[in-house]
Formats: C-alpha cells, structure tokens, sequence
C-alpha cells in the first residue's frame, strides 16, 4: 500500500497518537515510546485515517505491473466495497476477484485432489518469456529460485466443498509470467492481454497460461485494553514487486518435495504462520488464524 499524504484528518489522528504517547507514568511512557519506535504496529485510528483518506483510484504501476491495467481489462471480476470511518464512507475498486468468503461461508473445505505434479511450461511460452524473466532479474537481482505451489485448478464440488488441483514450480515461472504480467512480449503484446479472456475477464485457472501461483497475506494486530494494534511493514526498495509502501506480512507458498497436502485451506494457514514468524520472528503458537477470503488476479 502507497503511503498516503496526510490530510487534516490523518493529521489529527496523528496529534492524538503522540498525545497519548506521553500520558501516564514514565514508566509507562518509556515502555510505550519503545513500543512505537518498533515501526511495526499501529493503533487502529491511525491506519484507518490513513486508508480512509488514501485514494485507491491511484494504483501501484511500475514497468512489469500496471494494476489499473486489471479495472479496465476484467471489468467484471473486481472486488467493490464500501469503507466507513465515522459518519463518513467511500466507495473502492479493487483489482481482484472474491472467490470464496469465508466470513459469509465459514465451513468452505477445499480437498487437494490428485497427487502434486511438477508444472512444465510449454518451449513456446518459454521461447516468449525469456525477455521477461532476464529483466526482471536485472531489477531484481537478489532473486531466487525457490519452490512455489501453483494452482492449477479449482471448482466447486457442491455446497460448501470445493476441489483443487496442485502443481510444484519454481519463482523463476513466475517472474517470468505473473509478476511481468504487463512487461512487452517480442511482438508488443503482453502476457495480460495474450491470457485475457473472450469476454474481457480471467480465464479460468486450468485455461490460463500463467503460472498462478498462491500467495498468503494476513491482517494481524493484538488487542490491548480494548486498543487494537495492527502489524504494517515499510518495504525495503529491494522487497517485493512494489518497494517503498507499507504492507501486511505475506508471501508466496511454497512445498517441500513430498510433502502432503489434503487441505488447501489448512496448508495456506500453516505457510502463513510460517511467513509471519520469517518477518517477525515471533512465535507461531501465540498466533491465532481466522480465514478471510480466497482471492483470484493476475499479479501474482
């Protein structure tokens, strides 16, 4: 997420969060100042006036990812939303589509079928893809080779069940596709409207040619004396496709070869358990997971 400019309002909330930095005893005040020199978590007003006031009309773009690119190509697979803060609301469009909801659908299974194959990418699209992915490693240098876990499939079976099926790849497939998703091709086109659907949507995952590979974010804050604290990280400019903006802990997941999986919904909570405490360092007991929703774009 950008940092926004702050306005009188996110002014405001700032004045009353240092207000209250020096309320109380001096113990209580040195155990608070180092609390927000921390730089990770934020009191709840805070993060709402910075996002209430943020305009997400403005959205990040940099040479292989335009994400306002997703509004005007997949008009029909955002997600809409109200945010309200106080008396006051706004509208916001946002670049992916809400597969599955699992506050309105709490008891969502998604059973992993088959055994997990490795994903072959055709020569072709490798032939196509070499551009991409040698650009990307120039920016990127640091870049490794790490395993991923690609989604190669998933539909609804019935109810609250859904099946899926997995393929093992590697980071590099996916530089090479999702995350240039709006780098040039050799002939101009680019992979975004190379994999656009007949109706200017997203193809499904088993028709898509990219690598699609699943990610996990979480909201994570603590609640103290009825205050709730959320976990925000300052990108280093290095980290991630977009650097320089505050984000949540997330990340990509990834699979030792051989390792099971039956559950994806249990997987996806155990890999971002493990990508908390990678950030952080804190431990995974202490933390307690509540599904959100399960999300489909391309940039990722």
């Amino acid at each position: 997420m950008p940092v926004p400019v702050p306005t009188p309002r996110g002014l405001w909330y700032t004045y009353r969060l240092w207000s209250d930095l020096f309320k109380g005893t001096w113990p209580e005040v040195q155990k608070r100042i180092q609390f927000y020199l921390s730089k990770y978590f934020y009191k709840d007003d805070l993060l709402k006036a910075f996002l209430f006031d943020r305009d997400f009309a403005e959205l990040p773009k940099n040479r292989f990812i335009d994400y306002a690119r997703y509004l005007n190509y997949y008009a029909s697979d955002i997600k809409e939303t109200t945010l309200k803060m106080g008396e006051a609301s706004k509208r916001a469009r946002l670049p992916y589509q809400e597969v599955i909801n699992f506050v309105e659908k709490p008891n969502v299974k998604i059973d992993v079928v088959g055994n997990i194959t490795e994903y072959v990418m055709s020569q072709e699209l490798v032939n196509r893809t070499d551009g991409n992915l040698r650009a990307f490693l120039v920016e990127k240098p640091k870049t490794a080779d790490d395993p991923v876990l690609r989604l190669a499939s998933l539909f609804e079976s019935g109810g609250a069940e859904y099946k899926c099926r997995l393929e093992r790849s590697t980071y590099f497939f996916q530089a090479r596709t999702n995350l240039t998703l709006d780098y040039p091709l050799d002939n101009q086109d680019t992979l975004r409207t190379v994999d656009l659907g007949p109706s200017n949507n997203l193809r499904s995952l088993e028709d898509s040619i990219l690598l699609n590979s699943i990610g996990v974010s979480a909201v994570v804050y603590f609640d103290r004396n009825g205050e709730l604290y959320f976990f925000m990280k300052y990108r280093r400019p290095d980290e991630g496709i977009f650097g320089r903006m505050f984000g949540t802990t997330s990340g990509v997941v990834t699979l030792s070869r051989g390792q099971p999986i039956t559950s994806l919904v249990d997987y996806a909570c155990t890999e971002m358990k493990r990508e908390f405490y990678r950030e952080t360092g804190l431990d995974e007991i202490a933390i307690g997971l509540r599904e959100l929703c399960l999300c489909h774009s391309r940039e990722s």
